[in-house]
């Protein structure tokens, strides 16, 4: 639970009774997880972590997990938590949230270009027809398209963490523009390596 533990916990612990937790969880000492309620009810990849948080409205709890949920992500486990130890109010929510929002969209434009990068790299060593499918229209193109997805994305995640650092009055639209566009950055980039596997098959070629 990266993103939980790097970006949100410490945004939500700022400023209460207990940010001086915040050192051990944002340094990687201690590992942290957290479910939002209502939008967010169960706690991702909770048995690798060592604390397990609940956000109720702007009241944060400790939580104890339950039984583990079936997820669409096969490789993040979902767990069931139920409230525990009240630990403090939190002052601002829809910032941690943003904060979240923001990270995960770095996350996701960091997963394209390392899928661009890999697909890049079996373009030019993968041969077929006696020479590299990198030479293949059909292979420049979707690569290009990546790369076009990744380059649009970047700007606008550089202006959603200026408009969080800064306080913007349109922080919340700028993140959630940046986190669309890296989404759609990323599935066209994790998408790109296995389609440059397929097209250097020759039976697929010849279809």
């Amino acid at each position: 639970p990266y993103v939980e533990s790097v970006a949100v916990l410490p945004a939500l612990l700022a400023g209460t009774s207990h940010a001086h937790r915040i050192d051990a969880i944002a340094s990687g000492e201690q590992v942290a997880t957290l479910a939002v309620l209502p939008t967010a009810p169960y706690a991702v990849d909770a048995a690798a972590a060592d604390a397990v948080f609940l956000l109720d409205g702007d009241v944060l709890h400790e939580a104890a997990t339950g039984p583990d949920i079936a997820s669409v992500d096969r490789a993040r486990r979902l767990a069931e938590v139920t409230v525990g130890t009240r630990i403090c109010t939190v002052r601002d929510v829809a910032r941690a949230v943003d904060v979240g929002a923001l990270a995960t969209a770095a996350q996701l434009l960091g997963a394209g270009q390392a899928a661009l990068e890999a697909a890049t790299d079996y373009a030019k060593s993968r041969a077929q027809f006696g020479k590299p499918i990198g030479s293949f229209q059909a292979v420049k193109h979707q690569l290009a398209d990546a790369l076009v997805g990744l380059e649009l994305a970047r700007p606008l995640l550089f202006a959603a963490a200026l408009a969080v650092a800064g306080e913007c009055s349109d922080r919340t639209r700028d993140v959630s523009a940046a986190k669309v566009a890296c989404t759609d950055a990323a599935r066209v980039n994790i998408l790109a390596y296995p389609l440059a596997l397929l097209l250097s098959r020759p039976q697929v070629l010849s279809i």
